[in-house]
């Protein structure tokens, strides 16, 4: 037996190590063994078997160790000095606890047992020639000529000594290293665990496969004729990773991860496709890719919250082609190249990406769970798909083009932007061709054009640049916004869609060149959000189309169809330059409120035509018509009037000489009922030369018309057109004779006999004697019929509860120095209105909105006093005197309004984008809340702040002195 505290030394030559006891089968329990040759001949020991030793393993520099292909368990320290590459064909295993083990060469080495081994410097006393001795082995290179083990529950600690492995090396323990491992064998290798620094192939033709999961936390080289085998394992990259001249191979789940926490350079060395399979980046820094032309990656990619995926390098003609997710929780992407999706089924999202360029050429699905941005093109192959998902904003700065199928229905967004010219190509405008929101967003100057018919599910909006329809036809299912610039080929034609809900239009500048069509849901309106002009034929064959309270232009035909409906209300303007037609089914309401109109006009220069056909519909009230063409509105027989909206409480205007305000082909009221009556109420029909209010030619009808109350000089029996005499008149009005004296104060002069007062309303007829004021009156409603003429004395006030009209030709002279007018409606003057130098023209009420035209006239002191009215002018307007706003709002509707006189404003004025002129000497510019748009300071003298201003655009000075007089 043999103590087992006993330490065996070697030293005489050529020598055999047995590892049992002769004559049985006990195996040796060495406690230490040196090999230790004490000259310098080199000698050889020999092991019988495989040696158990539980100490340590010492050998001197000129002993070589022939291991006899066995396995030999160490369980202490390990130093032999001379390099046995040539002498070992077995195994060590290391199964001690926190051994020691200096450079050497290995053939098979297994790190078992517990605690650390750590390749660090040996120093053991050993025995020599009747005296110990301290044998000092160095740490360093371990080579390992085949398999490497790491056991679980080892821990390896490499420090900083370089490794080189020829074998497989398998790691369920830890391993600790802060330099590199080489394996340089053309053998097929196996490895798992963790590294520092790793690589494979620097002599040969390499081949590294995954066993297990492997992390490296420096850096990775593969080079010339090097190949690596994922199978379905893991490869963590913590620093560079450099390729040259290599193969990488996958199986379907092989994945490669760089994960350093700060940036990581990929050099793949390459000038011919790449592949590789998942890529995972993650823990910050910029991971960039360089040195390749293309890559093709058949699994996914993943980028971690905060961690930059420079995929380009300084290549700008790298393609990316990945046939599984996009996975971004977070990070970002540099990228110059093209990225093709081609897998069958997949994802990009769930964070923002912004592309260079992107392309869908599969046969495959691609679902977004994020919104993305598109740097180049966008295109869609013929056998793929790109669905927007839910909630989306796809932003393509350069070429869309639809060759597959375009998923849009989930309230997503397709917003083309970016400085480069771009052409829209959707592919068609059936299923999976549409867009649901599109936004237009270019930089100025340039253009987004189609190529295409698009349809757009929901909302278009135009925020910058130029968005050009071309010849393409447009279909828009929701609102439309416009705030820069659109264009349109005469020949290209827009469809507003919606299916139901109400909805805008505000087109800015754009003017329809083309033909519109209103084609929505027979629930849905669509709504003018502001001004507006069609240069074209609209044709209107469903829903509701509501002016809404703007002004709108049509150039061409208004077409309204069965089903369909336009509504012109309260403020609202329909002005027509060729003609309105209602057809069968179709309606139109031209319907303001008591105090404020709905107006129908020319556009230009050019009368309009109105025929409401058989079947068709109108409803008409609290509306001004005006330069309607020689026929006025035709009813043609069958057409139907509304019952309550009837033509009352209107005015007609401007009609065409020897021409017809209103033509009844037909029974406007209960169709087919004998001596019906129906009632309209307030009407007036201003001079129209030689021509017809009201004409009836069918002798066959047997119902009436009776208008009441109307008023204007063609108002009355003289000037209808009536063959059967059922066109009535009468009124409650006090009417001026002109036969007897100019006094308004006299009773006889008027008709029915007495004075009006301040609830009747007064008509003033063209011929004959005319009224003077010499006192204060009060009345409702004053109109002036052509050729009339109201003229005051000194010092008369007037007072009109209501509406003053002056109809073309007629005269209200307020010369006198002093006197006063108070109007609490509209003020339309068609004719004249001269004022005194003194004289006042003072506007009140409360609530609603009014018309305010003077017809080019200029009044002396002008004052706006109502509690939430608003007053419009409508043209131009020059105010020789003072200027006050003392309650309420006025509305430039972006005219000129010029003050000779001082400035008073202490409620509103809604400047838009009219200018205001101050042309006077030593004016005062006063009040609480002033605001302009164009601002310009002229005529002469000074011109004293005595509150702050607020000018949205230009202020102008021309020849005068401004004080400012501490104000901002």
């Amino acid at each position: 037996t043999l103590s087992p505290k006993s330490g065996i030394s070697f030293e005489n030559g050529a020598q055999q190590i047995p590892y049992r006891y002769a004559g049985n089968t006990l195996t040796i329990p060495y406690q230490d063994i040196y090999i230790d040759e004490q000259t310098t001949s080199v000698a050889t020991k020999t092991a019988l078997g495989a040696l158990d030793i539980n100490g340590s393993f010492v050998g001197g520099a000129y002993t070589n160790f022939n291991d006899g292909g066995f396995t030999h368990t160490i369980a202490g320290d390990f130093g032999l000095k001379r390099d046995q590459t040539a002498n070992l064909t077995g195994t060590f295993r290391f199964d001690g606890v926190n051994q020691n083990i200096a450079a050497n060469v290995f053939r098979n080495v297994i790190f078992a047992g517990s605690g650390t081994k750590t390749n660090t410097t040996v120093s053991i006393l050993a025995p020599g020639d009747g005296s110990y001795v301290t044998e000092t082995v160095n740490n360093g290179l371990w080579k390992i000529m085949a398999d490497l083990t790491i056991n679980s529950g080892v821990s390896v600690d490499a420090a900083n000594n370089a490794i080189t492995a020829s074998g497989n090396w398998f790691n369920t323990g830890v391993f600790s290293h802060t330099n590199t491992v080489t394996f340089n064998n053309s053998s097929l290798k196996q490895i798992s665990g963790q590294f520092n620094n790793l690589i494979l192939g620097p002599s040969g033709n390499s081949t590294l496969q995954l066993a297990g999961k492997l992390v490296l936390a420096g850096n990775l080289s593969l080079t010339a004729n090097a190949t690596m085998d994922f199978q379905n394992d893991t490869l963590e990259v913590k620093g560079n990773f450099t390729l040259t001249g290599f193969t990488l191979t996958y199986s379907n789940m092989g994945t490669l991860v760089f994960s350093g926490a700060g940036d990581q350079t990929i050099n793949l060395d390459g000038t011919t496709e790449r592949v590789l399979n998942n890529i995972v980046m993650k823990n910050g820094g910029t991971k960039t890719f360089s040195d390749y032309t293309s890559f093709t990656v058949n699994g996914n990619i993943n980028i971690g919250s905060g961690t930059t995926f420079y995929a380009g390098g300084d290549v700008t003609a790298t393609t990316w082609t990945v046939f599984g997710n996009w996975i971004n929780n977070g990070g970002a992407l540099i990228h110059n190249g093209t990225l093709n999706f081609n897998g069958i089924k997949k994802t990009i999202g769930p964070y923002f990406t912004s592309f260079s360029t992107l392309s869908l050429d599969g046969n495959s699905k691609t679902t977004l769970t994020s919104s993305i941005e598109v740097r180049s093109d966008l295109t869609i192959t013929s056998s793929d798909t790109l669905d927007a998902g839910t909630g989306n904003t796809i932003e393509v700065k350069r070429h869309w083009t639809n060759s597959g199928w375009f998923e849009t229905n989930n309230n997503n967004t397709v917003k083309f932007s970016g400085p480069s010219s771009q052409t829209l190509n959707s592919g068609g405008t059936g299923a999976g061709k549409q867009f649901y929101n599109v936004i237009v967003d270019k930089t100025v100057g340039r253009t987004a054009t189609l190529s295409a018919d698009m349809i757009i599910l929901n909302d278009l909006t135009v925020l910058n640049g130029t968005f050009a329809l071309a010849t393409r036809k447009l279909t828009i299912g929701g609102n439309f916004s416009n705030s820069s610039t659109m264009t349109q080929s005469t020949t290209s034609t827009i469809t507003f869609a919606a299916g139901s809900g109400t909805h805008s239009i505000a087109p800015g500048a754009f003017t329809f060149p083309g033909d519109v069509v209103f084609n929505q849901g027979a629930t849905a309106t669509y709504n003018m959000n502001e001004n507006a002009s069609f240069s074209r034929r609209v044709r209107l064959q469903s829903g509701l189309f509501s002016l809404n309270k703007q002004q709108v232009t049509f150039s061409d035909s208004l077409i309204i169809y069965n089903g369909a409906k336009a509504l012109v209300n309260q403020s609202a303007v329909l002005k027509l330059n060729n003609s309105l037609t209602v057809e069968n089914g179709g309606e139109i309401a031209i319907v303001g409120v008591s105090d404020t109109v709905a107006t129908v006009t020319q556009a230009a220069s050019t009368a309009y035509s109105f025929k409401v056909k058989s079947g068709g519909k109108i409803q008409a009230r609290y509306y001004q018509f005006s330069f309607m063409n020689i026929n006025g509105i035709t009813l043609d027989l069958g057409s139907q009037v509304d019952a309550v909206n009837d033509f009352s409480d209107g005015i007609f205007s401007n009609g065409t000489s020897s021409g017809t305000y209103l033509t009844y082909l037909g029974t406007p009221g209960a169709a087919g009922v004998v001596n019906h009556i129906d009632t309209i109420s307030n009407v007036t029909f201003n001079l129209i030369s030689f021509g017809t209010n009201v004409s009836r030619t069918d002798a066959s009808l047997t119902d009436t018309l009776l208008f009441y109350n109307y008023g204007g000089a063609s108002g009355g029996e003289n000037n209808d057109n009536d063959v059967n005499n059922l066109v009535r008149w009468a009124t409650d009005a006090k009417i001026w004779l002109t036969s007897g004296t100019q006094d308004w104060h006299t009773d006889a002069n008027w008709n029915p006999p007495g004075v009006p007062g301040p609830t009747e309303n007064v008509i003033i007829p063209g011929t004959g004697n005319q009224p003077l004021i010499s006192s204060s009156v009060a009345v409702k409603k004053l109109t002036i019929q052509a050729y009339g003429t109201v003229a005051f004395l000194a010092n008369a006030n007037l007072t009109i509860n209501d509406d003053l009209l002056i109809e073309a030709s007629g005269v209200l002279n307020a010369t006198s120095t002093s006197d006063t007018i108070k109007i609490g409606g509209n003020m339309i003057v068609n004719g004249a209105y001269t004022s005194g130098s003194s004289s006042k023209l003072y506007f009140f009420g409360t609530g609603s909105v009014k018309i305010v035209d003077f017809n080019s006239y200029t009044p002396n002191d002008l004052i706006f006093d109502g509690v939430s009215r608003t007053w419009v002018l409508q043209q131009l307007l020059t105010v020789q005197r003072d200027f006050k706003i003392l309650n309420g709002a006025v509305d430039v509707n972006n005219y000129q309004l010029s003050v000779v006189g001082n400035w008073q404003n202490n409620g509103q004025l809604i400047y838009r984008t009219g200018i205001v002129r101050f042309t006077g000497t030593n004016q005062s510019i006063s009040g609480t809340n002033n605001e302009f748009y164009d601002l310009y300071l002229q005529g002469t003298g000074t011109k004293t702040l005595s509150s702050n201003l607020n000018v949205h655009r230009d202020v102008y000075f021309s020849s005068v002195t401004t004080i400012l007089n501490a104000q901002t």
